[in-house]
């Protein structure tokens, strides 16, 4: 079962506060709040020019988190490749 996320094992236990722990747990969400902010300028678009569009919204929405996870997901194992081969 520890093997199961074989990029933790790259981390030593007592290095939680190490650039490397750091680098490789908090740069990922950095693509949360970025599609986050997106998502607000959407809608201030879609108010701006159509009035109310529930569906439309929703769909954006849908979309963007879809895009966001799928990223973070990339960032992520690319972080993790780029400190396997580092190591």
């Amino acid at each position: 079962m520890s093997n199961f996320i074989a990029w933790r094992n790259y981390i030593p236990r007592d290095a939680i506060f190490s650039g490397k722990a750091i680098i490789i747990y908090l740069a990922p969400l950095i693509v949360f709040p970025v599609v986050g902010w997106m998502l607000g300028t959407v809608r201030a678009d879609i108010l701006h020019n159509n009035g109310t569009d529930i569906i439309r919204m929703s769909c954006v929405t849908v979309v963007a988190v879809f895009v966001s996870v799928i990223a973070w997901f990339y960032i992520t194992a690319s972080l993790s490749l780029i400190f396997f081969l580092d190591s």
